[in-house]
């Protein structure tokens, strides 16, 4: 039996304290989110889209079968969020922080996710596609069956990450540190030479 989504459309939520909220089944459509407060709360088969989510707190938040579409998102924190089963496109989180996250079996198309940092995180069974992550921070990742295709990572950092079946295939890796990475049954397909890649 499906459930009817529950439709928020045109709310404004800036600077609002949301926080430990639980969303299931619901489309926010064109609302604004921005300096919000949602820190500790659950979504659940949920969808944000054409929405501004612009530095509001998502931190230890849990997003499952979640579609997140055409938003923006500047320097949102997701912090020690769990995000499983979901679908991010268009999705614009420049200088983001997703530490310690866990963003498992799912999508991230045609967004921005430059200068974002992703440090301390576990990245498992991911497909990153078109995406804009120059200088991203994925130190002491642990990354694993996940796929980077035409992405661009130029001065991106996978210092100390653990990179398992890893495949990044026509992508920009130009000055991109893997510096005491761990990395074994890793492809690299790129627009790039090895020699253009700083490894060590």
């Amino acid at each position: 039996m499906n459930v009817p989504m529950i439709e928020i459309e045109n709310k404004n939520f800036d600077y609002k304290k949301m926080a430990n909220q639980v969303v299931n089944d619901s489309r926010y459509l064109e609302c604004s989110m921005k300096f919000s407060d949602f820190n500790c709360s659950a979504f659940d088969n949920s969808e944000i889209i054409n929405c501004e989510i612009d530095e509001s707190d998502f931190s230890k938040t849990k997003f499952e079968k979640c579609i997140i579409k055409n938003t923006k998102g500047f320097s949102s924190n997701l912090n020690k969020s769990i995000i499983t089963e979901c679908t991010l496109s268009s999705f614009n989180v420049k200088d983001g922080n997703f530490n310690e996250t866990q963003l498992i079996n799912s999508k991230i198309s045609n967004s921005s996710l430059r200068g974002t940092t992703i440090q301390n995180s576990k990245l498992e069974n991911l497909l990153f596609e078109n995406c804009d992550m120059k200088k991203c921070n994925f130190n002491n990742s642990l990354i694993s069956k996940c796929k980077f295709v035409n992405c661009d990572l130029f001065m991106s950092k996978f210092m100390s990450a653990n990179l398992y079946m890893v495949n990044f295939e026509k992508c920009n890796l130009f000055l991109t540190s893997f510096s005491k990475a761990t990395i074994s049954e890793t492809l690299f397909n790129n627009k790039n030479t090895i020699e253009d890649v700083v490894k060590n």
